[in-house]
């Protein structure tokens, strides 16, 4: 097996990036949860830039596994049968929430 660089950065960005925003998430619960000092703000806000960053460069790498990444844009229209253009249309709705 011999992928392309671009879906080894594209999984490797985008799970780095949500699994940061469900253990910042998780941590923030458990310390509300069991009555915890939780961490600072700077340290969610710095968890939060850091996680959208790599939410970001995620999606970049999304476009260059395109064969035409100047038609990436086109990449919405095909969502019925393509996993690329559902995780196109998802991410950026995960990277707003």
């Amino acid at each position: 097996m011999n992928p392309a660089f671009s879906v080894v950065f594209l999984t490797t960005l985008i799970g780095a990036g949500q699994g940061l925003f469900l253990a910042m998430v998780g941590g923030e619960a458990a310390a509300a949860a069991l009555w915890l000092d939780a961490p600072g703000t700077a340290f969610f806000g710095t968890g939060s830039v850091l996680s959208v960053l790599l939410l970001g460069c995620g999606l970049l790498a999304s476009f260059f596994h395109l064969g035409h990444p100047e038609r990436a844009w086109r990449a919405i229209a095909m969502w019925r049968t393509s996993w690329l253009s559902r995780e196109v249309i998802v991410l950026p709705a995960f990277i707003a929430a």
